[in-house]
């Protein structure tokens, strides 16, 4: 059994169920069977009383869910408690359906205006909307209908008609199943009997029924039954004028067809009329002419027709009576006579209502047809709303299927463009809407026309013709317009544009055709609308994607300028440098080389002093005469220069690329300045053509501007290099010629000592000993300050190094030690100098005047700073100073020249004091600090 996707749709009463009851299939035929039969849609009748029509709503739903696995119900009643109830205690999964919404009520007030009457077009939308989300695979809709609910003024059989014929023509165009409930309390028998017919299967409680008097929707086939019946009742009537040898006179036959009844004889005379026939005709036509009396009623010519026919097949036809307008079916069957000869009954009936009835039903048909194309476009314009999200894309997809369903002449789509002064064509259907979209079609907001006057108002304007409305624009492009509708595209409370749709005949819309074509309006504009902001999603995502790349890409040019910058802080390798830069960009750049070319100025030429990419170690040092290739351009004239293929480029210079092993395209040469003056160039070359822009322009020149410092720098580094070991040299050289004149001096003096010694001069030879221990003083200190490069030396190290230079100078010098406190304090040049002289005095003083035939002595030494100033305590275990020196009455030569060289060389201060033997103290200015 094929598994047709269906809609069950139950029409159903207000229920009372008698919980006993049973709901089983006995009786009638298999309900699987009847179903198994359906096409794609069936309208099944349900008759009895409120609990009879409960358990065949039951029986009904039971039997949608053992046809279908994803069934879908739609109750249309006033109350479905009692029905929900049913199903539970049926064991039907009822939450399971609502939990998916395939379980849906709704009372039928929400489809009947406020007198009652049946809104036909939203019934019909809302069906048409749930038959077309029930399209998954194997998905089954059941509606289920309660007739008297909808129809509370049933009263008038037309309405019930009016029913009956929108069912069929809803099952016909959907894929769904209609139960209509009609519990007979509520109408008539004649009412019912009226609307039986009309179902194929009629459900009595549980059971269900095959109905042998279906009528088929479709016309022919009802009208060969509406024969076959007509034909039957005057066959028996022949069979019983056969039997009895009378003629026809059964007038109760007659009038319960209503039909006109005559007898024509062999000779085509007429034998027999009826009361009718003779009261249409206004006489008794006995004994006339049947050619004359019925020729208006198609009756043939005598001789016309072969007589074997006329005796042996009984034929019919319909016709137009020319003289009171009306429609007859005429049936001419033969009768045999006793005598061997044929008669002819000729039976005709007034068929008028009938062929008005199928008129109105054709045009029914086909308003439903038009309806449901209307509702297919707008479901299609839904689906292409759901699935397109290009504007541009989207209203012509629309337009397109607007002109194609419903047949007119010309659609377009106007969208009021950002200044709000014109509504500009976005798309139009045809030749004309092309030569139209070409030329840029507009129209002034503030002008004459159904577009401006349904934008500017935000409501509909409908042209039935065109020539009497004031506002219509004749458009050059449409001339065959006569009628025009301008629908205003309104979302989220404002006009965006409007939809026009024009005919080429007058009234060539119907009243049918605007609630849909507003539907699809107000989803196009939504849809535009979303399309917008979709698009305008997607540009700033495509505008962040673009600034996050720049983001990117600035990152990573200020990562490489950042690396350059800490290379040029780090490295005064010039060489070492443009290696590592070169190597960045031509990472970055994602290029296939970089150099770097440095002009010389003995030889004029161009040296490339470093590249990178293939081949770097053969361009490295490679010269170019001036005017040779671009990067000479560059250099000669100070600007940076771009181009996107150097093959058609005259200055692009071939040797290059031969040198470089590139397939040279795209170069950038910028120049290096230093000192408003060139000095050389960066070069960055790739194959691709066309490959560099202004924004690699600008980081190349940022990083041309750092090289250029780098050049700078090494080359002021080399030059301060160079100047430092000229002077180192020459300090190395006056410190040994100075060293060499002290040692000199000192030589002399021992040989002068000698001299004194031998011609027994004590004091000469005093004075000689005090100079030379000056001497080795000052030689000592000059040592260290040119070991140090005449920097600051520390004071500790000073005077220890004087003490133990001026003691190994005095022959005692072996008895004494020095004790020394560390200190930090360190002493400028100047100041080393003096403070080498007053040290090496103060220690010739305590071994003097401290040791007093002692067979030993000690020396102590403290430096410690207060207040930016040095004190230096020099004291010794000695007996201390006399009383007169502690305050300066008397005093040596060696303690005279302390005190002038601290006063007035150090602008300092010498304090003597007694504590465990003589100290003296030295207080002054921390220079070094």
């Amino acid at each position: 059994m094929l598994d047709l996707g269906y809609t069950l749709v139950m029409f159903t009463s207000t229920p009372l169920f008698d919980q006993n009851q049973t709901s089983s299939y006995s009786g009638g035929i298999d309900p699987m069977e009847a179903l198994g039969d359906l096409g794609l849609g069936e309208h099944v009748i349900a008759l009895g009383e409120t609990k009879d029509l409960l358990i065949s709503q039951v029986t009904f739903v039971h039997a949608g869910l053992q046809r279908s696995s994803n069934l879908r119900v739609l109750v249309i009643a006033p109350d479905a408690t009692a029905l929900q109830a049913a199903l539970l205690s049926e064991g039907v999964a009822l939450g399971e359906l609502e939990a998916r919404h395939d379980w849906q009520v709704y009372s039928p007030s929400v489809f009947q205006d406020d007198t009652g009457t049946p809104d036909w077009i939203g019934l019909e939308t809302y069906l048409f909307e749930t038959a077309r989300d029930c399209i998954s695979p194997g998905c089954s809709l059941f509606v289920i209908l309660d007739v008297a609910a909808l129809l509370p003024h049933c009263a008038r059989p037309s309405l019930l008609v009016d029913l009956e014929f929108r069912v069929v023509a809803w099952v016909m165009a959907l894929p769904a199943v209609f139960l209509c409930c009609y519990e007979r309390r509520l109408f008539t028998s004649q009412e019912l009997l009226g609307i039986l017919d009309h179902h194929q299967i009629v459900m009595l409680g549980a059971r269900w029924h095959l109905n042998p008097q279906y009528v088929s929707p479709d016309l022919q086939l009802g009208t060969r039954m509406l024969e076959r019946r007509l034909q039957g009742l005057t066959v028996s009537a022949a069979e019983l004028r056969m039997r009895t040898g009378t003629s026809l006179a059964s007038e109760a036959t007659a009038h319960s067809l209503n039909a006109m009844v005559c007898i024509c004889s062999s000779d085509h005379r007429i034998d027999y009329a009826n009361a009718q026939l003779c009261d249409h005709l206004g006489f008794d036509p006995v004994g006339h002419s049947c050619y004359d009396v019925l020729r208006d009623w198609g009756y043939p010519c005598p001789g016309s027709i072969p007589r074997q026919t006329y005796d042996l097949e009984a034929v019919h036809w319909e016709v137009f009576h020319p003289h009171d307008q009306l429609w007859y079916y005429v049936i001419s069957t033969p009768l045999p006579q006793a005598d061997g000869r044929f008669t002819r009954q000729l039976l005709v009936q007034d068929i008028t209502n009938r062929r008005m009835s199928e008129v109105d039903y054709e045009r029914l048909v086909a308003t439903l047809h038009r309806r449901n194309l209307q509702l297919q476009t707008a479901a299609r314009v839904s689906r292409s709303v759901a699935r397109i999200l290009d504007p541009q894309q989207l209203m012509h997809r629309t337009v397109e299927l607007i002109r194609e369903s419903f047949d007119f002449y010309y659609v377009g789509v106007f969208l009021v463009d950002s200044r709000g002064e014109h509504a500009v064509l976005q798309s139009g259907t045809g030749e004309a809407g092309e030569r139209m979209l070409a030329a840029g079609y507009r129209l002034p907001l503030n002008g004459a026309s159904m577009v401006s006057w349904a934008i500017a108002r935000g409501i509909p304007r409908i042209a039935w013709d065109v020539g009497q409305d004031e506002v219509h624009f004749s458009n050059p492009y449409l001339p065959e317009t006569r009628s025009e509708m301008a629908l205003p595209l309104i979302s989220r409370g404002r006009c965006i544009g409007a939809i026009t749709i024009q005919g080429v005949a007058v009234d060539a819309f119907t009243e049918e055709d605007f609630p849909v074509l507003q539907t699809i309006a107000d989803h196009l504009s939504g849809a535009i609308e979303n399309a917008r902001l979709f698009e305008a999603a997607q540009n700033e995502i495509s505008a962040r994607a673009e600034m996050e790349t720049a983001l990117l890409r600035r990152n990573r040019e200020l990562a490489l300028l950042n690396r350059a910058g800490r290379a040029l802080i780090s490295n005064l390798d010039l060489d070492q440098f443009l290696a590592t830069v070169l190597a960045e960009v031509q990472h970055l750049l994602e290029v296939q080389s970089s150099s770097v070319w440095l002009l010389d100025t003995e030889s004029g030429q161009l040296i490339c002093r470093q590249a990178s990419g293939p081949r770097s170690d053969t361009v490295r040092g490679w010269r170019l005469n001036e005017g040779q290739g671009l990067v000479w351009w560059a250099v000669s004239r100070g600007r940076s220069l771009v181009v996107a293929d150097v093959l058609q480029d005259p200055r692009f210079f071939p040797a290059v690329s031969d040198q470089a092993g590139i397939n040279v395209h795209s170069v950038i040469s910028v120049p290096l300045w230093v000192k408003q003056k060139v000095i050389g160039a960066l070069q960055v070359v790739d194959e691709v053509p066309g490959r560099f822009d202004a924004a690699e322009v600008n980081l190349l020149e940022s990083i041309a501007a750092t090289i250029t410092i780098v050049i700078e720098n090494a080359t002021l580094y080399d030059q301060a290099r160079r100047d430092a070991e000229t002077k180192s040299f020459l300090l190395r050289e006056v410190n040994h010629r100075v060293k060499n004149n002290l040692m000199a001096i000192i030589g002399l003096l021992y040989a002068e000592r000698r001299h004194a010694e031998i011609s027994q001069q004590p004091m000469y030879q005093q004075i000689i000993d005090e100079m030379i221990v000056r001497l080795q003083g000052l030689t000592t200190v000059h040592g260290m300050l040119s070991d140090a490069e005449w920097m600051p030396l520390s004071l500790a190290d000073l005077a220890e190094q004087i003490i133990h230079s001026t003691l190994r100078t005095l022959p005692f010098g072996e008895r004494i030690t020095a004790t020394l406190s560390p200190s930090e304090i360190q002493v400028t040049p100047t100041q080393a100098h003096n403070l080498a002289l007053i040290i090496n005095e103060l220690v010739t003083n305590a071994l003097r005047h401290g040791l007093c035939d002692r067979p030993a002595a000690n020396l102590h030494v403290n430096i410690t700073s207060e207040d930016g100033m040095v004190h230096l305590k020099f004291g010794d275990d000695g007996p201390g100073f006399p009383e007169d020196v502690l305050h300066w009455r008397r005093y040596n030569v060696g303690m005279g020249l302390v005190r002038n060289l601290m006063q007035r060389t150090l602008n300092g201060q010498v304090f003597l004091s007694n504590d465990s033997g003589a100290v003296v103290t030295l207080v002054f200015r921390d220079e070094v600090s």
